[in-house]
């Protein structure tokens, strides 16, 4: 008899073992009928015959009887040893003229002589599961009714022939739960007029049916659905990015909402505030120039000029920027004098190093005009005398070291900023609240 005999282990690595002249001559394979049963039985005194107390197969054994002969014999015995080895798992592959099968085991024994003219092997391979299995999917075919068949005369209600029953050419319909939902849905249209349609298992033989009669073009629903048990959150925008969870829209979306509602308002106050200051702040100056008495009067700018009064008060007034100062140069420079900074609308910029060292000025009103802060613009050497900030809503840049050892405790920042230099606070140790 003709066979061809393959052994794979677990990394797939394979070696033919059908008998060929130059290669593994195979004389013999045990194990190839169904394994002896194990029966277990029981004698009574006085009573004929015995009862079975169990019966069992026991593990399949395969035993493979061979032989090497021709050239590279050492080869051969190496490469047999890679793929079968004690204790591992070993397939085996067995194919006739009739069969085409497979079993899986584990190698007990691989036995090849040495030192011996004609070089003879044997392999023991214990398997578990005594069955072989065929290498080929096998599919069975049941049910094919098709036509059916008709009455060869018309009735008075229906005057062509009319099928008296008809069945599904494919028996097997495939349901997928795609997981998110508890059970399925089942949608029944009827394509004519039908009496009890009833759908089968063929898997357990059992079967729904439903009773009456359906016309053509009527649609039946059958559903084994429950109400959902559980709702992912993870993807829904409806809920707050910090507790994604079966709470679903929680309590801390609402306070994001009522807390995002709040800035805008605190927002929107502070630009009143500081516009209805600057108005408070202009109209003092006009005060202060009636009934006060000046200081000193000069230009920091272009198109600017500046005020300061016997109480303290510097008015900065015009359009434009003011000019840059280098370390000692601008005219406030360490001006003791100087308690509040009125700046007018109209002016854009600070320049640099307009206000260093100036240690008693306490309060600065700025515009709504102003768009940059210079660097060094309100240095200090030592701790100056601001306690509180507010830099308006139109103001895109303040450079570095701008504030440096002030006694700011509070500043507030507009959203409009887009360039920030570094040390802008450094040395002010009392602050403790930035808003932006």
């Amino acid at each position: 008899m003709f066979f061809s005999l393959i052994l794979e282990n677990a990394a797939g690595d394979q070696i033919d073992m059908t008998a060929t002249a130059n290669q593994y001559m195979t004389s013999q394979i045990e194990g190839l009928s169904p394994p002896p049963g194990t029966i277990s039985t029981s004698s009574y005194a006085g009573m004929d015959g015995s009862y079975l107390n169990n019966a069992f197969i026991e593990k399949r054994n395969v035993i493979i009887h061979f032989e090497m002969r021709g050239v590279g014999v050492e080869a051969r015995r190496h490469q047999l040893y890679k793929v079968v080895k004690p204790s591992r798992y070993v397939k085996v592959y067995y194919k006739t003229a009739g069969i085409d099968v497979f079993t899986e085991g584990y190698v007990e024994t691989c036995e090849v002589s040495n030192f011996e003219q004609l070089v003879t092997g044997q392999i023991s391979i214990l398997c578990p599961d005594i069955y072989w299995y065929s290498t080929e999917s096998v599919m069975a075919y049941y049910s094919q009714i098709t036509g059916a068949f008709t009455f060869p005369f018309p009735t008075e209600s229906n005057p062509e022939p009319f099928v008296l029953g008809k069945y599904n050419t494919q028996n097997i319909m495939e349901i997928i739960n795609d997981g998110d939902e508890i059970g399925f849905t089942l949608q029944i249209e009827a394509l004519e007029d039908a009496r009890s349609p009833t759908l089968y298992n063929a898997d357990t033989d059992e079967y729904l049916q439903i009773t009456g009669d359906i016309l053509a073009g009527d649609i039946m629903t059958v559903t084994t659905k429950t109400e959902r048990d559980w709702y992912d959150y993870r993807e829904d925008k409806n809920v707050c990015g910090y507790c994604k969870c079966i709470l679903g829209k929680c309590k801390v979306t609402d306070m994001q909402s009522q807390l995002a509602q709040l800035i805008a308002e605190v927002q929107e106050n502070n630009q009143t505030i500081a516009e209805l200051s600057h108005q408070v702040e202009a109209l003092q100056t006009e005060v202060d120039d009636i009934i006060g008495g000046i200081v000193e009067i000069g230009t920091c700018g272009e198109h600017i000029h500046y005020v300061l009064y016997e109480n303290g008060k510097l008015l900065l007034h015009g359009t434009g920027v003011t000019y840059d100062y280098e370390l000692g140069d601008s005219p406030f420079w360490e001006n003791e004098n100087i308690r509040s900074l009125v700046i007018s609308e109209g002016i854009t910029a600070i320049g640099k190093s307009n206000f260093e060292r100036c240690k008693n000025m306490e309060s600065v009103s700025f515009p709504t005009t102003l768009t940059e802060i210079g660097e060094r613009a309100f240095f200090m050497y030592e701790h100056g005398g601001l306690t509180e900030l507010i830099i308006p809503a139109n103001i895109t840049a303040i450079g570095e070291k701008a504030f440096v050892d002030q006694h700011i405790t509070n500043v507030t920042l507009p959203e409009t900023l887009t360039s920030l230099g570094t040390y802008i606070f450094m040395g002010c140790p009392y602050l403790s609240r930035a808003r932006v």
